[in-house]
């Protein structure tokens, strides 16, 4: 099942990232690149409009990269939306509690491109080591700030049982939408102590509380986490189901 998440994470995120050298910040420190972006109109749980980001930044030795989305309502003083036409030069910023992102540069119609910079937030490394996250390095921050990874989140998922996860599975719980509420509806149904990997997988294939209570309207009741997700890997739906018992099965 690690395998499944993994693959979900790959085909969800694309990015390429090689380690940074391991510096760790008493008070902010700034990392420069370059990005690329794109405006887009779709319907994403409510989101309607986003800024396709790539960014790429580079220290002395080594080099690293993102592509993700950011919804439009994110971001501080962009003051154009998809459909823009024309050239228009920018200055905007991506406040994270992790550290602010201020991107420069221009659009053209719906594509812009130039350069930020991040500046990570010594608060929020003094609260990530009271909660045993120490020397966080630049890099993590950068990682933490992109997916929005918040000392809440963490909190959260410790009181639900979650506690001093690797910041890689912090990420990939953010990223697939693993989230507190998420957790706490699979356990107020009995699906307490699942592996982070089972939550993760679980989320990316389309696993929900609601389709567990549906099952057990059906007679199935406290299914293992690895046959949830090998039914919506394989389409039984509850209305399959459903149809199969109809005939007499």
């Amino acid at each position: 099942m690690a395998k499944l998440a993994l693959a979900g994470i790959a085909a969800a995120l694309v990015y390429f990232l090689l380690p940074l050298p391991a510096h760790h910040p008493a008070e902010a420190d700034v990392v420069r690149g370059t990005w690329i972006g794109e405006l887009r109109t779709h319907r994403w749980e409510g989101v309607a409009e986003s800024l396709w980001l790539s960014i790429k930044a580079r220290t002395d030795e080594e080099k690293y990269g993102y592509s993700f989305h950011v919804p439009l309502k994110d971001f501080e003083d962009l003051s154009i939306a998809p459909g823009h036409r024309g050239a228009a030069q920018v200055r905007f910023a991506l406040p994270r509690q992790a550290g602010r992102f201020v991107f420069e540069g221009s659009f053209r119609d719906d594509t812009g491109s130039g350069d930020f910079q991040f500046e990570t937030n010594p608060a929020f490394v003094r609260q990530m080591e009271r909660l045993g996250y120490r020397r966080l390095a630049v890099d993590q921050l950068f990682v933490l700030a992109i997916h929005d990874v918040t000392t809440e989140f963490v909190e959260q998922l410790r009181d639900l049982g979650y506690s001093q996860l690797p910041l890689d599975q912090l990420v990939a719980m953010k990223i697939h939408g693993a989230s507190p509420d998420y957790i706490r509806a699979l356990q107020h149904l009995g699906y307490t102590g699942l592996s982070v990997d089972k939550l993760v997988a679980m989320k990316i294939h389309g696993v929900s509380p609601a389709f567990v209570r549906d099952l057990g309207g059906l007679g199935y009741e406290r299914i293992a986490a690895d046959q949830l997700v090998a039914m919506k890997i394989h389409g039984v739906s509850t209305a399959f189901i459903a149809a199969l018992r109809d005939l007499g099965y």
